[in-house]
């Protein structure tokens, strides 16, 4: 931080702690009401999907990833709708960028060693360098299980390759009738509702435009710590039947982290939170856990 900063953030300190007592309130309302918004639809569509868009929104405030089109869709989600970036979001973003000051939760990228605090923004910059390689090569793409998600509807308009997004019944329509209200241009996507329970995601595609002989481009993010081995394993086996040079890129836990007391106490509050535990989390072997703890810190 420079010395000029730092001396203006002296001279304004009692008024940031003024204003800080006075939007205390304000604050606090505003997280009591989106998470009574969040239990009103608990059950209808997934909680824990507002984690990603809340965190793309923040950084596009800061501005280190611009994304209009998520700002315009959490405007129009029940949890979101109310004004929950400019009375939540848009403050936090304003105190960070005046401090110059960023925590590693709001940071895109995360740096290197990446802590969990980080772990959004790394597996966001992750798929999104992917996915713009595979856009480059106009591959197919599969969003599974892709809650509200807007990559699909923030592409150059030159890269118009099949877009399939893929996510329960409830979540969808919930994510269609916001998407519809924020008059985001829906052209080149197509929406296939699953029932994980009943049918397979491929399954699912069948019938819907999706070419099972096309190299195919599956983003798979947030998902897999709510499942148990054997959705993973045929999720992973159904990745396996595409054409060579197909990939999937998704996140996991381990269990060993997942059995520390931060991740115990990450879980709860998840759960708690979302009503969504977390279910699974890749067993490591002896040779693969240190070097995987030293990478996430």
């Amino acid at each position: 931080m420079s010395l000029s900063r730092i001396v203006l953030l002296l001279l304004l300190s009692p008024l940031l702690l003024a204003a800080a007592v006075l939007y205390l309130p304000v604050f606090l309302a505003g997280s009591a009401l989106y998470m009574l918004r969040l239990r009103r639809t608990r059950g209808q569509a997934s909680g824990t999907a507002y984690e990603p868009l809340q965190g793309r929104v923040t950084y596009h405030l800061l501005g280190n990833r611009p994304d209009p089109v998520a700002v315009e869709l959490s405007r129009r989600l029940p949890a979101t709708s109310w004004g929950f970036t400019p009375v939540l979001l848009a403050p936090i973003a304003w105190l960070f960028k005046l401090i110059g000051l960023l925590p590693e939760l709001f940071q895109y990228p995360p740096p290197i060693p990446t802590s969990f605090t980080g772990m959004m923004g790394a597996r966001c910059k992750l798929i999104d360098d992917a996915l713009d390689e595979h856009l480059a090569n106009d591959d197919q793409v599969v969003l599974l299980g892709a809650g509200w998600d807007v990559r699909g509807y923030r592409r150059p308009s030159d890269q118009t390759g099949p877009w399939f997004e893929v996510d329960t019944p409830g979540t969808q329509a919930i994510k269609r009738a916001g998407v519809d209200a924020a008059g985001l241009d829906t052209s080149d996507i197509t929406y296939v509702t699953c029932d994980f329970t009943e049918q397979t995601w491929l399954e699912a595609l069948d019938g819907e435009g999706f070419d099972r002989t096309r190299r195919t481009f599956v983003i798979w993010e947030g998902v897999s710590m709510y499942l148990n081995d054997d959705a993973i394993a045929a999720t992973l086996r159904a990745v396996a039947t595409l054409p060579a040079g197909s990939r999937v890129a998704f996140d996991l836990f381990t269990r060993q982290w997942l059995d520390t007391k931060a991740g115990r106490t990450a879980g709860r509050s998840i759960a708690m939170t979302y009503g969504e535990p977390w279910t699974w989390g890749l067993e490591l072997d002896g040779a693969l856990a240190p070097t995987i703890d030293a990478y996430v810190g």
